[in-house]
């Protein structure tokens, strides 16, 4: 059901969509899907958002996801400009050996 959310062309049909998904899938379910429900509709101004723009953050994330596994697999960095110069490295696409 929620991929049909994200054919709306504009945020007020999306919207309108949201909630009452939100409410049908909140209104028979346990304590620990409160939390859920709580978060999806305080989030859903966001991904109406979407329907009305058609643009994401994804490409953003996946750098981020990028940084994020070079830090943890290095294990540390003893200076900031090191931390650069990997991140510049293993997002640039840069090889270890030149040609």
């Amino acid at each position: 059901m929620l991929r049909i959310f994200w054919h709306h062309d504009d945020s007020a049909s999306a919207m309108a969509y949201f909630q009452r998904l939100v409410q049908a899938s909140c209104s028979h379910g346990s304590d620990a899907d409160e939390d859920r429900c709580t978060f999806d509709q305080r989030a859903s101004g966001k991904r109406c958002q979407f329907c009305t723009h058609r643009i994401t953050n994804a490409i953003a994330e996946g750098v981020n996801g990028k940084i994020m596994s070079t830090k943890r697999r290095v294990g540390g960095f003893h200076s900031i400009k090191n931390f650069k110069t990997a991140i510049f490295f293993y997002c640039g696409g840069l090889e270890l050996y030149p040609r």
